[in-house]
């Protein structure tokens, strides 16, 4: 995994397929991949691959608002993942994948790979989140500082 890039999680699930879906991504920092935001959403009416591709474009859309333009982007829908790396033939899902295609062309760098479902427990928990309340919700966490070293050689730390 590369450190030098922030990491996306996504995540889709339907109750009912179609049914109502909801849709989670967690952003990861680069370095020591700190959870710097949780994101869900909501639609009543839909299919699991339609809310897989919608939680990875949520992901994509806070990237690129919070000026992130390096990201691995990790999800458990293999077709979504195929898809996007060009290696299955997209059918049904042409708007939605067009739309994925379109935001990743304004990332500098982007790595796309397949993880099994029990290694994106916190997306797969945001998309049944976002199903729970029946709503869409954003929580971002502040980064921890680092310490600052003194003229004496103390550190101060900053709150």
């Amino acid at each position: 995994m590369d450190t030098h890039m922030h990491l996306i999680q996504f995540d889709g699930g339907s109750r009912g397929n179609p049914g109502q879906i909801g849709y989670g991504c967690v952003v990861y920092s680069p370095h020591e991949r700190v959870k710097i935001a949780e994101l869900g959403g909501y639609r009543p009416y839909g299919t699991n691959n339609d809310a897989e591709y919608r939680g990875l474009i949520m992901g994509l859309k806070w990237c690129l608002a919070h000026d992130i333009k390096q990201v691995l982007i990790l999800g458990d829908s293999l077709l979504v993942v195929r898809q996007v790396q060009g290696q299955w033939k997209v059918n049904g899902m042409k708007r939605l994948y067009r739309r994925v295609t379109k935001l990743l062309k304004m990332f500098e760098h982007v790595e796309v790979a397949h993880v099994y479902r029990c290694n994106n427990t916190v997306a797969d928990g945001l998309a049944n989140e976002a199903m729970d309340v029946q709503g869409d919700f954003e929580r971002t966490f502040t980064l921890p500082k680092e310490p600052e070293w003194n003229f004496m050689g103390h550190i101060n730390f900053i709150v």
